[in-house]
């Protein structure tokens, strides 16, 4: 099918047929690849809720992808947080401080294709109170 419509359409050679195979393997490949990200603690407590809650996360990773590796935060792949090439596992400490949940991602360097995630949430003890005024009129 693939040399049916190189013949029509683009009139290719063999190098062309060699990008495409090679293209589809590599797709093939990181969707195939086993990776799993865990972060200890996954939970954060602060006292009232919108308080911004500090813990040391580890992160630990375990890939069977050969290649650059990133550890992203919240989808934010221009700006990661620390890359790796080539190891299979490790660990990484990252010094958490948030009001709201945070989803560490992996990617691949410069991609956007999530392999794996994991989220620390931030929960608290005491909900915000709504703000009262201290003034009545009866």
């Amino acid at each position: 099918m693939i040399t049916q419509a190189c013949k029509r359409h683009l009139g290719c050679d063999m190098s062309f047929k060699k990008k495409l195979i090679f293209s589809v393997l590599l797709v093939s490949t990181l969707s195939q690849a086993e990776t799993h990200l865990e972060a200890k603690p996954s939970q954060c407590v602060t006292v009232r809720e919108g308080n911004s809650c500090k813990a040391t996360v580890i992160l630990s990773w375990e890939t069977d992808f050969q290649g650059r590796l990133c550890i992203v935060q919240n989808s934010q792949v221009t700006e990661p947080l620390y890359c790796w090439q080539d190891r299979l596992k490790g660990q990484w400490s990252w010094s958490f401080s948030s009001a709201e949940d945070n989803t560490m991602q992996i990617v691949q360097d410069g991609q956007s294709q999530v392999l794996a995630e994991a989220i620390v949430s931030v929960r608290w003890l005491y909900k915000k109170q709504s703000h009262r005024s201290g003034w009545r009129l009866f």
